[in-house]
């Protein structure tokens, strides 16, 4: 009892991204794409693919294993029979089914880029890490190698980013994102999220 610790257990158990996609979307200029846990429970491919198909998503969807990291089990699945062969190819039985949102903005060359920014909340402060620019929703830092650095504008608006990130996405957002510490309840954790097209806040993932 004695032994200091970081992160409360029973405050990182609410962080799934099924119950950030209930209370996030609480929150005023935030939206948390509709998220659902789907359990399989045996179900052949084609029926678990019937199945997701009577809870209300709209193609396309993003689906991943539940506990997963780095993109590992994630897939952006446009109809009934991608979702189904994701299935067969699958080794898990609980996953996250979201409803994948296209927010991409349009960079200084006319194209149309995704972007997912990074804070971490230390103590309740906010540092920012990463902003990263690709052209594939799935963004990820190894991708910075072959988009970024050959692109100086999206390595000086990160650079942007990191100097000033109030200014770089705006006050009101900025607070929006100070008062997460609040709500959460942890003492260490990231959110990774983008600028609307709108000004508003869209958030991919928050926890631990």
């Amino acid at each position: 009892p004695a032994v200091p610790l970081v992160n409360h257990p029973d405050r990182v158990l609410e962080t799934t991204r099924d119950g950030n996609a209930g209370r996030l979307n609480a929150l005023a200029g935030v939206r948390f794409p509709r998220t659902a846990r789907f359990r399989r429970e045996g179900a052949a491919p084609k029926a678990a693919a019937a199945r997701v198909g009577k809870l209300g998503f709209a193609y396309p969807i993003i689906v991943r294993e539940t506990g997963t990291h780095t993109g590992r089990t994630v897939a952006l699945v446009r109809n009934d029979a991608d979702l189904a062969g994701y299935f067969a190819r699958a080794t898990g039985g609980e996953f996250y089914l979201i409803q994948f949102m296209d927010e991409r903005f349009t960079g200084e060359d006319g194209t149309r880029y995704f972007n997912k920014k990074r804070f971490f909340c230390i103590d309740g402060r906010l540092y920012p890490v990463v902003s990263h620019v690709d052209r594939v929703w799935n963004v990820h830092g190894h991708n910075r190698l072959t988009v970024m650095r050959a692109n100086p504008w999206m390595q000086e608006q990160e650079q942007r980013y990191l100097a000033d990130p109030a200014g770089a996405i705006g006050d009101k957002n900025y607070r929006v994102l100070e008062s997460l510490a609040g709500l959460v309840g942890l003492d260490f954790f990231g959110v990774d999220y983008a600028v609307r097209r709108d000004g508003t806040l869209l958030i991919y993932e928050m926890n631990a």
